[in-house]
């Protein structure tokens, strides 16, 4: 069983987390660990982020249909912010097609925008995964998510999905 200490998470996101088993589980203990060890410019932890990205990645992996997607979206965060490399991830998780996806989703600095989401649509797990997340994040809008550039932010986010 994982506890996550401090995440207050409701009865449908208990169950799911508590249901993790193998590479499943061991891909939500990467997040977890990841997450804890981000330190902000100041050398503090910031353990608010910790909390919205675990319940983030959670919620989700909870609507993904595959073992395969549910692995990418609980690592899709850590890698998308160069958290933890794929080649790291590579050591503790072998599947292919998961490597394969997050791969796509590692943010490479010389992807802009446009060419970023060709990538992505290329490979359709991560594709589904992001799809899910610009879902999110659209319902999380107005939420303790996100704040002042809200407007600006739902607009990329309508425009990106027509994209993918």
């Amino acid at each position: 069983m994982i506890e996550v200490k401090c995440v207050k998470l409701n009865e449908e996101q208990d169950k799911f987390v508590n249901s993790l088993k193998g590479i499943e589980y061991t891909a939500f203990s990467i997040a977890i660990k990841t997450h804890g060890n981000k330190v902000y410019h100041q050398g503090h932890y910031c353990y608010g982020s910790l909390i919205k990205e675990l319940v983030h990645v959670i919620d989700i992996a909870m609507q993904c249909e595959t073992k395969e997607e549910r692995i990418v979206a609980l690592l899709h965060e850590v890698v998308a912010q160069n958290l933890i490399s794929v080649k790291q991830i590579s050591n503790l998780i072998k599947n292919r097609k998961v490597l394969s996806a997050l791969k796509t989703l590692e943010n490479d600095p010389m992807f802009k925008d446009n060419k970023y989401y060709e990538k992505i649509k290329k490979n359709e797990t991560a594709r589904k995964v992001v799809i899910l997340d610009l879902n999110y994040s659209c319902d999380k809008a107005g939420g303790p998510y996100f704040t002042g550039f809200l407007t600006d932010y739902a607009g990329y986010i309508i425009k990106t999905k027509r994209f993918l």
